[in-house]
């Protein structure tokens, strides 16, 4: 039974409406005891209880079709929850810090160049073209960012083989390199040494690292995703039980068997 869609609850209520209306033209045509008059079908005593019966039954068979509706929106509403929410954070709280950790190796390196063009080492924090550069690099560590939030959220890690995983991590590193570059190219200006030439030798010294770091939080996105796929389908094993449970209820009512 495949209840992993919200448009169950459309398909059931069509089915309560149409079963209420069979229900009740099957009673009035069941032995023709009836009569038409102006105020519209008039039904002997014995007819007005079974009547009577016959829409509690109904009314049963409804509150059942509700309880099952509502458990299946309840149960679509946490895996959203879940799949947009609750993964992605985890998953971008990870990246994140994995990046925090690779722009502290790059303006590292940058620290290193521009004390050479200094007098001393204590002006380094304090040096304007210093707090530029890390400026830029918080503006490219965002684009980057956005981007590791797009791979996140097109949720693609669990349709690939292991292989396949493999070769599309390499392909995600070619592409947050240029991502990078071409960021801190955009927002760094070198007024004062060093010059770009510099500084991209620099940083080629370290760029295995933080690709690295960064492979490494899409890595751990991939599990992240695979635990709450399991969460996942979990939910939607307690929702097939639940239904095993009310759905009987509803098939006896509804076979006029309960009452």
């Amino acid at each position: 039974m495949n209840l992993a869609s919200l448009e169950w609850w459309a398909f059931l209520g069509v089915i309560a409406v149409i079963w209420s209306i069979v229900l009740g033209v099957r009673l009035i045509l069941k032995k023709g005891n009836f009569s038409f008059g102006k105020s519209g079908i008039k039904l002997s005593g014995s007819k007005q209880a079974e009547l009577k019966i016959s829409n509690v039954k109904v009314e049963i068979a409804m509150s059942t079709l509700v309880a099952i509706q509502e458990e299946i929106q309840d149960t679509e509403r946490e895996i959203d929850r879940i799949r947009y929410y609750e993964t992605v954070r985890e998953q971008m709280s990870f990246i994140e810090r994995q990046l925090k950790i690779g722009r502290g190796k790059l303006r590292e390196k940058f620290l290193e160049l521009r004390a050479k063009y200094l007098q001393s080492d204590a002006s380094l924090l304090s040096d304007p073209i210093y707090k530029h550069y890390n400026t830029a690099l918080r503006a490219a560590e965002e684009d980057l960012l956005d981007f590791a939030r797009y791979v996140c959220g097109q949720n693609h890690f669990l349709e690939r083989t292991p292989d396949e995983f493999t070769t599309y991590l390499e392909e995600l590193k070619k592409e947050a390199d240029e991502e990078i570059t071409l960021s801190l190219n955009m927002h760094y200006v070198a007024l004062e040494p060093p010059d770009r030439k510099e500084i991209q030798k620099a940083n080629d010294e370290i760029a295995d690292d933080y690709l690295n770091l960064f492979a490494k939080g899409i890595r751990h996105a991939r599990d992240v995703a695979s635990k709450n796929d399991q969460k996942i389908k979990t939910l939607r094993a307690n929702l097939s039980v639940k239904m095993v449970q009310i759905i009987p209820e509803y098939q006896c009512v509804a076979s006029q068997g309960c009452l």
